[in-house]
């Protein structure tokens, strides 16, 4: 229920928004766990305060006030690793092996029949599906970032772009491909919302000079730089062979930094994990892809327990998924499995992966619902009225129906309202996508 104010008292301070919850999990060390018939106060875009809801009339008057009685708060989710301009393509070519796919499918639907508009269109389908999934951030790799880029841009969403670089593409030089990310990167420098990291494939097709010089300049930039370990996904080199062959790689040209971001992290040694956690590299898990394409589990207890930056990402490349909530649910089965340990992760724990922000710097950017923090929250409804108030952590993670995200904010602004998208016009894009199809 939703209603506006209209006798403001002056001795009040005036904000825009007030939401009533059951239940908030504030995702700050400043407060508790779990705050129960809370209120959260926001004005232009950020946070002002959070306390009970019987204390709010003595200090704030809200111009809007939305009551959730039946929800949680919690910090807004962050994909960390997607393709949101993959999404109306997810289907192409999905019963083929990967190799086979991108070669026979997708390159060529890229190359000859995929229009900027249409990349467009599927990008802010894409955005919608995050929208719903509860995400205001997301990382995104397709062969179209300038759309991607754009559609971040149009919704004031926090978006890291990877920029992709094929070494084994013979149309363009790698150094060709590297000028065009570096004019790209100072054209979009200004926006604040958005940052540019730069995708390389096939890194061991570079020569020792090329690697050498790329090094240097990704130290000196400090560019986002994304890499996947996984060897089956780049077959055209004959003396890479394993995960091992790439981190060696990575390692002995000073790649391996916290501004290195590595999917499909499996196949190394306890000693190469532990040095991935010294060095401060983001480690992105994608269950669900990683099961699609049969290869190993990332060793998740291991990189928590060696305090490693983990996330979680969706990969809908191959996933086809953007919720991270369902991700994350799967990690939360298969890293008891693998490890044999039933007591493994506490659900506040495997909810932290998927609240982080982009940046670890500017820690209140996103990630936790603080005083000065943006507004970027999301609100989880309870299926029926036996929920569990004791421990809602357990029941989001282990039970919950991904579907039950019911309301986003973005800065403050509204952008699902009970279930429902509210500057999104699905209707529009899919017709339009329709007669591509056609």
């Amino acid at each position: 229920m939703q209603y506006i104010l209209n006798a403001i008292d002056s001795q009040q301070q005036i904000v825009d928004l007030q939401i009533n919850a059951k239940t908030v999990m504030p995702f700050d060390p400043n407060q508790k766990e779990l705050l129960f018939n809370h209120s959260v106060l926001i004005n232009d875009g950020t946070i002002v305060d959070i306390l009970s809801s019987d204390q709010v009339a003595s200090k704030y008057q809200a111009k809007t006030v939305v009551e959730l009685g039946q929800h949680t708060l919690l910090p807004s989710f962050n994909n960390h690793y997607c393709s949101i301009g993959f999404k109306a393509f997810h289907h192409i070519g999905s019963d083929l092996p990967l190799n086979l796919r991108i070669q026979n499918k997708i390159q060529p639907l890229e190359t000859k029949h995929l229009s900027p508009e249409l990349a467009s269109i599927s990008s802010e389908l894409g955005l919608a599906d995050l929208f719903r999934a509860g995400c205001a951030q997301f990382s995104s790799q397709y062969s179209y970032p300038k759309q991607a880029m754009e559609v971040a841009n149009k919704h004031s969403v926090e978006a890291l772009i990877y920029y992709s670089i094929d070494v084994s593409d013979d149309r363009q030089t790698f150094q060709h491909q590297l000028t065009e990310f570096l004019k790209l990167r100072d054209e979009t420098k200004h926006r604040q919302n958005i940052e540019l990291g730069l995708s390389l494939s096939n890194p061991e097709l570079l020569t020792k000079d090329q690697l050498n010089s790329f090094s240097g300049l990704y130290n000196e930039l400090m560019i986002k730089l994304l890499i996947s370990l996984n060897p089956s996904f780049h077959r055209s080199h004959k003396s890479f062979k394993s995960s091992k062959a790439r981190f060696k790689l990575l390692k002995e040209h000073h790649l391996l930094s916290p501004d290195l971001h590595l999917i499909d992290v499996f196949g190394l040694s306890r000693q190469e994990v532990s040095f991935l956690s010294k060095n401060k590299v983001k480690s992105i898990v994608c269950p669900c892809a990683q099961l699609i394409h049969a290869n190993a589990l990332s060793p998740v207890d291991f990189l928590h327990s060696t305090n490693a930056n983990l996330y979680i990402g969706t990969n809908n490349y191959l996933s086809s998924n953007l919720n991270p909530l369902k991700e994350l649910q799967l990690l939360a089965w298969l890293t008891k499995l693998e490890s044999q340990n039933a007591q493994l992760f506490d659900a506040k724990a495997l909810l932290g992966f998927a609240v982080h922000s982009n940046n670890l710097d500017t820690p209140l950017t996103s990630g936790a619902m603080s005083i000065g923090a943006k507004a970027n929250i999301t609100a989880f409804e309870h299926a029926n009225q036996y929920t569990n108030d004791y421990d809602p952590f357990t029941q989001i993670v282990y039970t919950a129906e991904q579907s039950r995200i019911s309301h986003l904010w973005v800065n403050g602004i509204a952008k699902v309202k009970a279930y429902q998208l509210t500057d999104i016009d699905e209707q529009y894009l899919t017709k339009t996508l329709s007669k591509w199809l056609n």
